[in-house]
């Protein structure tokens, strides 16, 4: 079963098991604060199984806009890449307990890559820009779950692809967002 079919797969089931869930007003007001988790798994990448993690801790500065640092690891049997960075997203209140929201990230990357076959073990830096449209939907007034479609660009070729790296990624990644 592909990875796409597994990630859709999970994306309904969990839309679904939330689709009759309580919830209360967003909380996306200024002042507010927000930790988040996410990530995504792959288990059937060309490198063995991928694994995805990422941190975030943001300050709404005024209503709906987010500023946070991130913190976040790729890897899988092959190569490992840290990031650390910035993100700014805008929340767009419908009023309603889905709240779709934009974001923009910007951030340093550092990438370990063994040595494999023909190609060389590489241990670098790269700067990276990034983009996202995702939607939260909230459980309750302080809990909400994230999916999100996320796009990077490196200075380098650090993401994989099949055998080889390149300097583009994008991701669909599930998490769930914390605010008080």
């Amino acid at each position: 079963m592909g990875m796409r079919v597994i990630l859709w797969s999970l994306v309904l089931g969990l839309a679904i098991a939330v689709g009759t869930a309580p919830a209360a007003a967003q909380m996306t007001a200024a002042g507010t604060q927000e930790i988040g988790v996410s990530g995504l798994v792959d288990f059937d990448s060309a490198n063995g199984t991928l694994i995805h993690f990422n941190l975030l801790y943001g300050l709404f500065v005024a209503d709906g806009v987010e500023v946070a640092g991130t913190a976040g690891v790729t890897d899988d049997d092959n190569h490992t890449v840290w990031r650390i960075g910035g993100v700014m997203e805008y929340d767009y209140d419908l009023g309603l307990e889905l709240v779709p929201y934009l974001g923009a990230a910007a951030g340093l990357a550092k990438y370990e890559v063994e040595k494999s076959g023909t190609r060389k073990a590489r241990d670098d830096y790269a700067f990276f820009l990034g983009a996202a449209v995702g939607s939260k939907y909230f459980l309750a007034e302080n809990v909400a779950l994230d999916v999100a479609l996320k796009l990077e660009w490196a200075s380098d070729d650090i993401y994989p692809e099949d055998d080889d790296f390149q300097n583009t990624d994008a991701r669909i990644t599930l998490g769930m967002r914390f605010f008080f």
